[in-house]
């Protein structure tokens, strides 16, 4: 958790080695499993990050689910990833125009927490997910 919160270098650190320690998918994991609500919006976040530029569809339903957890749960952004997130809103609305990004934006935002977990991992395990695509 402490390099969730540890800053901008933190941030970049986790950025550049995320893949090779599956940081995302462990954090997600725990946290699911742990039932833990807090970090959920973070990890949330950070996923939508790094899919952004292959998944902009399931990086516009993180995010919404990202807000909808921080509002519930009277949380602000972390401000070390704030510019990071904001890149990433717009590259999703850039790929798939304001209207598609609201409404899976909006999809987003109807997920439970663990619905949101369970949805963060199966993009971060490159399932297909096609089937929730449809209904949105």
């Amino acid at each position: 958790m402490a390099l969730t919160r540890a800053g901008p270098t933190g941030h970049r650190v986790v950025l550049e080695h995320v893949q090779r320690v599956r940081l995302p998918h462990d954090l997600l994991s725990v946290l699911r499993d742990l039932g833990f609500q807090r970090w959920v919006a973070d990890a949330l976040e950070l996923t939508a990050i790094l899919l952004v530029e292959v998944e902009p569809a399931r990086a516009a339903t993180l995010i919404g689910s990202a807000g909808s957890l921080r509002e519930a749960l009277a949380e602000t952004p972390a401000a070390f990833i704030s510019e990071d997130l904001d890149r990433c809103r717009q590259r999703a609305t850039e790929a798939l125009g304001p209207v598609r990004y609201g409404e899976h934006e909006r999809h987003g935002r109807n997920l439970t927490s663990h619905e949101a977990i369970n949805y963060g991992l199966r993009a971060l395990q490159g399932e297909d997910d096609r089937v929730a695509a449809e209904q949105i």
